[in-house]
């Protein structure tokens, strides 16, 4: 599962500039890049922690908030993000990557082999869900009043309903899906899996879930809905 606490692994680190001290052997650069590149990491950490485990609202968020967090000046904010909404195209960079995960899950899903397997992959994108729930609702916030965030977010999701599509063709071909599924249904079931858990599952943990009752029904029931709509019927 992605580790809120450190992006480290998640930001390039290779910039224009490092490719041209390259060319002419200049180590100081690529010094300079490394350590830009851990105040960004340190910056973005900071908000990802503020969000995702303080429970705070990225709009309300200020910059002094966000450097006492970090332990970073504002002068220092200030030359790796012109505002905050750099820091939204970062964290967007780093949910994209997180929905190739997400969509590792949905079709494990949707294409496991038994019952078992099915409400096995329900739990572990249920963990995913939660995880990455406030981080999401961050993006949803200024999505709604940035244009451009808006359309990175939209381009976003159309990569992501592309992959899916292209996996249920696969599954077809492979006759472990019926053929007569049409391209909208695993879509449907996504949105209809992913708000579900939102909504009803609240543990944090795969053995806080196991042994919540209720949230093993709905599990279950949803494990249930899954096979009968995508499985052929004999």
């Amino acid at each position: 599962m992605p580790d809120s606490r450190s992006l480290s692994r998640d930001l390039p680190v290779e910039t224009a500039t490092d490719h041209r001290n390259d060319q002419r052997g200049d180590h100081r650069g690529e010094l300079r890049s490394s350590k830009d590149t851990k105040k960004r990491i340190a910056i973005l950490d900071a908000v990802v922690r503020l969000i995702a485990e303080g429970g705070a609202k990225f709009t309300e968020l200020s910059v002094s908030d966000i450097v006492q967090a970090a332990g970073v000046s504002r002068s220092t904010f200030y030359l790796h993000f012109s505002d905050k909404t750099g820091l939204i195209e970062l964290l967007i960079d780093k949910l994209e990557e997180d929905l190739v995960e997400a969509a590792g899950l949905t079709n494990e899903v949707f294409y496991a082999e038994s019952e078992s397997s099915t409400r096995e992959s329900l739990i572990n994108l249920a963990l995913y869900v939660r995880h990455n729930l406030r981080l999401f609702s961050a993006v949803y916030e200024v999505v709604a009043t940035d244009p451009a965030i808006e359309r990175r977010y939209h381009n976003m999701i159309r990569a992501t309903v592309y992959q899916r599509r292209r996996t249920l063709a696969d599954e077809k071909a492979s006759g472990r899906v019926d053929p007569d599924t049409a391209n909208f249904v695993p879509m449907a079931l996504t949105w209809m899996v992913e708000r579900t858990i939102t909504q009803h599952v609240t543990a944090a943990t795969k053995e806080d879930i196991v042994s919540d009752a209720a949230a093993m029904a709905m599990i279950d029931g949803l494990a249930q809905i899954i096979l009968r709509s995508m499985r052929p019927q004999g």
